[in-house]
């Protein structure tokens, strides 16, 4: 087990940024605070029709800080990892830019929606999901075995060259699967099947795949 990684100059710099965008929403909700009805959108369906509100004060200030929580604990998650002496600076500033991403991504689709704009939630949605496949699959088979980035099955966990060959298969898979979403999203075919085909694949194949190389490594 290697030693955790020291937090450096850079580490604090970027938490401290990344936690000002997670809740620059806030500020912007402050912002446009007179011209928000009392009842937000905070939630839609496959359809892209909104089946969910939430109080002006709740979704304002609410949200942004339940992401700031999740981003802190993360970050809290990824140093007291026992496999953190793993995790490469790029992989500690992926980690760091998920939760500030999600909150700005729901800041787009909320405060205009509440204004009465017109909304694609759908499209927005697969361009997140899509590219998010797309970055995670890029840093995939530069991952090593840790306990918070990566496809963390025991068997895997427990081997490195396993662990390896798995990722290396995994993260071209995942980057094919983020082009297929983001190909559905601008063909606007809005089908939910598309989704849960290409997530199904990226979740199975891996699984299956890594189960074979483990299997015949015993019979060897």
């Amino acid at each position: 087990m290697k030693e955790a990684k020291k937090m450096t100059g850079e580490d604090r710099e970027q938490i401290l940024v990344t936690s000002i965008l997670t809740v620059l929403p806030m500020l912007i909700g402050l912002i446009l605070w007179n011209r928000l009805p009392d009842r937000i959108p905070t939630h839609w369906n496959f359809s892209g029709e909104i089946d969910g509100y939430g109080g002006k004060a709740s979704v304002v200030f609410g949200i942004p800080v339940f992401i700031l929580a999740m981003h802190l604990f993360s970050i809290s998650a990824t140093r007291q990892d026992p496999q953190s002496g793993n995790i490469t600076q790029k992989i500690r500033s992926l980690v760091l830019w998920i939760c500030p991403v999600v909150s700005l991504f729901l800041c787009i689709l909320i405060y205009p929606s509440a204004m009465g704009y017109e909304v694609d939630s759908v499209l927005w949605a697969d361009v997140l999901i899509g590219g998010m496949f797309i970055v995670f699959g890029n840093y995939l088979p530069k991952c090593r075995p840790n306990n918070t980035i990566g496809i963390k099955l025991p068997w895997l966990l427990a081997d490195d060259d396993l662990w390896k060959r798995t990722h290396r298969m995994a993260g071209p898979l995942w980057m094919i699967g983020g082009f297929v979403v983001l190909l559905d999203a601008f063909l606007r075919s809005k089908r939910m099947w598309v989704m849960l085909i290409v997530l199904a694949i990226l979740t199975m194949v891996p699984v299956i795949y890594s189960l074979a190389l483990c299997q015949k490594k015993n019979h060897m």
